[in-house]
């Protein structure tokens, strides 16, 4: 089964380095990795589905990453 093209490349790594921003930083590149969408020609429902369960997540990750943001910036 051939895929469709996606809108950008997925983060693979994150800089692990133990310090107070390691969590950010992996919330972060999961949220960078959500505005990472199929692109369909023509358009496929399930497509379609896996990138509304993308936004999805980007806006509980956006909510997380103010939190932990006040969290540290304090």
């Amino acid at each position: 089964m051939d895929l469709p093209q996606i809108s950008h490349e997925y983060l693979t790594y994150v800089d692990a380095t133990p310090d107070r921003q390691y969590p950010l930083r992996i919330l972060k590149a999961h949220r960078y990795n959500c505005d990472c969408k199929w692109v369909a020609y023509p358009p496929n429902p399930i497509y379609d589905l896996v990138n509304q369960s993308n936004d999805q997540r980007a806006k509980i990750l956006d909510e997380a990453i103010e939190i932990l943001a006040k969290h540290f910036n304090t």
